[in-house]
């Protein structure tokens, strides 16, 4: 018995003094105090989009014919003005839930307001369509 109690009284001891922090290998590294810049990414996409065609789905899918419309309108709008119209088409859904978020730089504000308009007129009999102007793209992918 008194032979297992030196043996822990000697495995405490030597456990006790290496896990003990040497003084001089503190004291003698320098420590730099960096202030880094955090530089964060610029964000590629702007804060409001000029227009937000949002079609959403209640268990049943979305209106797939109009957005096949949608889509066409937009070539054949870019075609009659000769000028390319950029658009991000977002996928979000399990149903085909998409949106179309529409910068319009390329247009000027007239061009841009006639947009509006007919694609308003175009989705009159849209199902399922939430039209925004001037408001954030929700579903927008986060691009790194």
């Amino acid at each position: 018995m008194r032979k297992s109690i030196m043996i822990f009284c000697l495995i405490a001891l030597f456990a006790g003094t290496s896990c003990k922090q040497s003084k001089e290998s503190t004291a003698n590294k320098e420590i730099k105090n960096v202030d880094a810049e955090v530089q964060s990414k610029p964000d590629s996409f702007p804060a409001q989009s000029r227009l937000v065609l949002t079609f959403f789905s209640i268990a049943s899918g979305v209106d797939f014919k109009s957005l096949t419309r949608f889509e066409e309108f937009i070539g054949e709008y870019a075609a009659e003005i000769g000028i390319n119209i950029d658009y991000e088409k977002t996928h979000w859904g399990r149903e085909g839930e998409t949106d179309f978020c529409l910068e319009l730089g390329e247009l000027d504000p007239k061009q841009q307001a006639d947009f509006v308009s007919r694609t308003r007129k175009l989705m009159e009999t849209a199902e399922h369509l939430s039209i925004y102007e001037n408001a954030p793209c929700k579903h927008r992918r986060k691009r790194e």
